[in-house]
């Protein structure tokens, strides 16, 4: 796409992000209210693991999203 509106890959990137967030923004609110229409009880907060050891645990699952943002900006 970017080759063919003759523009950096940067700059459709860019443009690529709003409607990403919205759509997963849009996700997020759909999966919640059929949640609620189900009457699902919330997690206990007990069961949700803290986000450092989440991050602790499983770091490497950031990697390829690293090099992919590395690549594409090279």
């Amino acid at each position: 796409m970017a080759e063919f509106l003759q523009v950096p890959f940067y700059e459709v990137a860019l443009a690529a992000v709003i409607p990403a967030l919205l759509f997963y923004v849009a996700l997020f609110i759909q999966v919640d209210l059929e949640r609620r229409r189900k009457q699902d009880p919330a997690d206990a907060q007990e069961e949700i693991p803290r986000l450092g050891r989440v991050l602790r645990e499983g770091w490497y699952f950031l990697l390829p999203l690293a090099a992919l943002v590395y690549g594409c900006s090279a």
